[in-house]
């Protein structure tokens, strides 16, 4: 049910992962960095958990509001097995650009020397969500004239917006959903227009739970 260029972004992931030796051969660093934004329910951490199973690596979520720089450091190079799909969620609740919001511990320039330092991750797939982009520091990636492109590849190197559901989406997930009622079906097309992934998941359920016996 993800929007048609999430999608897109996932099977061009896949595509680089398959190059590993390609990029050994000249001497680029083989690790990604995409930042998801949104709103709320759009799909960005799910999009993390697909393509985790979709490379068969594991997905490591980093808290980062709970984690000082040396616990954080701890973290990266002690638990995480590459290659990994490591996520950072709510980014702007982290770093309002380079000020710290909540956690005065973990300073902005380690977590960013983590994601394109000395010791680059190989493998390391970085996915950053946010849903105020603005908030967004430069120095991590932000859009280029709201394209894809990003203005600091090496850290991040793809953007993507996440949005309300496309309509052959949502569609799918409320014939999935109300297929037993037809009458549900096309009320719900109508009513959810506009809807995130999880909005529209939530009104069927609702819908659902009136006529389940």
């Amino acid at each position: 049910y993800l929007p048609t260029k999430a999608v897109e972004l996932l099977e061009e992931t896949q595509k680089w992962f398959a190059q590993r030796e390609w990029f050994a051969e000249r001497s680029i660093p083989w690790r990604r960095g995409l930042l998801l934004h949104g709103p709320g329910g759009s799909g960005k951490s799910t999009f993390a958990s697909i393509l985790a199973r979709r490379l068969g690596i594991p997905l490591y979520r980093f808290h980062l509001n709970t984690l000082s720089d040396a616990e954080f450091m701890r973290e990266i190079n002690n638990n995480v097995s590459l290659p990994a799909v490591i996520l950072f969620e709510d980014f702007d609740r982290v770093f309002k650009g380079r000020e710290s919001v909540k956690n005065e511990h973990l300073s902005f320039d380690t977590v960013i020397n983590v994601m394109s330092g000395v010791q680059t991750l190989t493998g390391g797939v970085f996915v950053i969500t946010t849903n105020k982009p603005e908030d967004i520091d430069k120095a991590v990636g932000v859009s280029v004239e709201g394209s894809s492109m990003s203005s600091r590849p090496g850290r991040i190197d793809r953007i993507l917006e996440m949005g309300v559901m496309e309509d052959p989406q949502r569609h799918l997930l409320i014939e999935r959903i109300l297929g037993d009622w037809s009458d549900l079906v096309e009320e719900a097309k109508f009513l959810t227009q506009g809807y995130t992934i999880v909005q529209t998941q939530e009104h069927c359920v609702q819908q659902a739970l009136h006529r389940i016996h």
